[in-house]
């Protein structure tokens, strides 16, 4: 994960329009400074994943039923908040794919794997860096 983080830091900033940049959380000119913060924010996010997981199987008992209601409860929640802030762009999507297909994940190694609070924060936070990558991605191309 430091390596990807490092690896973003020897890329050039992207300044020209892109897709995503509207009111999002992670700018196409993100440089590798913007995930120190991110990073904070994503173990906040993992801790209130986590505390939901727990929450949902305590009260149902099944991990089938806590993926169900995990992807339906996060991704309802990220829905809404755009909705709230009146903004539905492509990032937009993505990310609300993103929290719904962590339910099959997530659950899981909260659940079943020893140590799965950390390998889902490794995830989490994969995923933005990988989302940072797509504007300069898609600029080397052009």
């Amino acid at each position: 994960m430091l390596s990807l983080v490092y690896a973003f830091s020897n890329l050039s900033p992207v300044y020209r329009p892109f897709v995503f940049a509207e009111n999002v959380d992670i700018a196409p000119f993100a440089t590798a400074w913007f995930f120190l913060p991110k990073a904070t924010e994503i173990l906040v996010q993992q801790v209130l994943v986590t505390a939901l997981i727990l929450g949902l199987y305590f009260r149902f008992h099944s991990l089938e039923k806590v993926m169900l209601w995990y992807a339906t409860t996060f991704g309802v929640a990220h829905v809404s908040v755009f909705f709230l802030f009146g903004f539905i762009t492509p990032y937009v999507s993505v990310v609300t794919v993103g929290a719904v297909l962590s339910a099959l994940i997530f659950p899981y190694f909260i659940l079943r794997v020893r140590g799965g609070f950390i390998y889902n924060y490794v995830i989490h936070f994969s995923f933005y860096i990988v989302l940072a990558f797509f504007p300069h991605l898609i600029y080397s191309i052009s």
